[in-house]
């Protein structure tokens, strides 16, 4: 179908834009950083444990406060680190393009105003839950 063809061709534009080749770099270069992704993986690990023993039922309401006060302190190391401070960065504006893509096909979908919403994915065009992009 040619629906499918087009969002291949879209994945693809995706894919070539600068914020696709920014994040590509930046993961290699962090890669390359043993200290900073065995920091990321250590956090990520922890934050694991933590939404596991959550779900389970397993932390009393002193091991919960305990778990954020950690937590919330190996989230600023994280983010402290130059590396991964620059990854975190590239991944939100790959993501912000991503997200103004889908709010271009959802707005044409729905028949919006393209023009007058064009690149905005903090509301739906009305001032009601707009973020000020209007």
């Amino acid at each position: 179908m040619e629906i499918y063809e087009t969002a291949r061709q879209l994945g693809k534009l995706i894919l070539e834009s600068e914020e696709s080749a920014i994040l590509r770099q930046v993961q290699e270069e962090l890669n390359a950083q043993t200290d900073a992704t065995k920091m990321l993986d250590d956090y990520n690990a922890y934050r694991s444990h933590v939404q596991q023993k959550m779900q389970a039922g397993d932390m009393t309401k002193e091991d919960f406060n305990e778990a954020s006060e950690t937590l919330s302190q190996k989230a600023k190391e994280v983010k402290q680190d130059p590396f991964i401070s620059r990854m975190l960065l590239a991944e939100s504006e790959f993501n912000n393009l991503v997200n103004r893509v889908l709010a271009i096909i959802r707005m044409t979908i729905t028949k919006e105003d393209e023009d007058e919403n064009a690149g905005c994915s903090g509301c739906s065009g009305g001032s009601g839950g707009c973020s000020g992009c209007h």
